[in-house]
């Protein structure tokens, strides 16, 4: 009985150890995997040679530190910049989850969707932008051109968006106050607006003759 118990214990020591060994054989063959597929690029695209230098350069930092946020941000716009926005979306999302309010990450991601055509998705970032710094001008053009070109039936939440900003920061109003006017000539189709708007960006560029020109346009309609 003694022995019978030795060998089964011999035998549960070597199920264990197998067992140590195959999980950790396969976390490091499954690292292997995540380490190629983080750096591989899915492209048609030829890289320039300052894109191959930077590529390198990546890859070099990546096996130093494969957790350098900077390193990792460079590798997802190099992605996004060859097209191959699935690998750069995955990326930046996992980033995300690191920095949620991340400004260059959200920008970025904003303007892939846009580019992807996925309005509402980049509709959403850049609203979620504005919350976290209502001065960020990229979120206000890009929504602008959303509302403009593609979302038109949800035109009509912008212009609180557009207002606010104008209110709050006076820094920002000349910029803001051109939208304002685009937005109700060429969004809203609101004249009396636009004339307004014309005329207060008109106060701040009054040698735009563009501006001048759509101006006197609306008036004489």
């Amino acid at each position: 009985m003694k022995n019978r118990g030795v060998i089964l214990l011999v035998i549960f020591l070597i199920v264990v150890l197998g067992g140590i060994v195959f999980v950790t054989f396969f976390n490091e063959d499954a690292n292997s995997e995540n380490l190629v597929d983080v750096l591989k690029i899915n492209t048609t695209y030829e890289m320039s040679e300052v894109q191959k230098g930077l590529y390198l350069d990546i890859i070099d930092k990546y096996n130093e530190d494969p957790t350098d946020y900077r390193n990792l941000f460079e590798l997802a716009t190099l992605k996004q910049a060859l097209l191959d926005n699935d690998g750069a979306i995955e990326l930046y999302d996992e980033l995300k989850k690191q920095k949620p309010k991340d400004l260059l990450i959200l920008n970025n991601l904003a303007n892939l969707y846009y580019n992807l055509k996925d309005y509402e998705k980049s509709e959403e970032i850049n609203l979620g932008i504005l919350e976290i710094s209502p001065k960020w001008i990229n979120a206000y053009n890009e929504l602008l051109d959303i509302y403009r070109y593609h979302l038109k039936d949800k035109a009509g939440s912008f212009e609180k968006v557009l207002l606010d900003g104008i209110a709050n920061y006076p820094e920002m109003e000349s910029g803001l106050v051109v939208k304002a006017a685009v937005y109700y000539d060429e969004v809203m189709n609101n004249e009396a607006k636009a004339i307004e708007y014309y005329q207060k960006a008109l106060t701040y560029s009054p040698d735009d003759s563009s501006l001048k020109i759509r101006l006197d346009e609306l008036k004489n309609n």
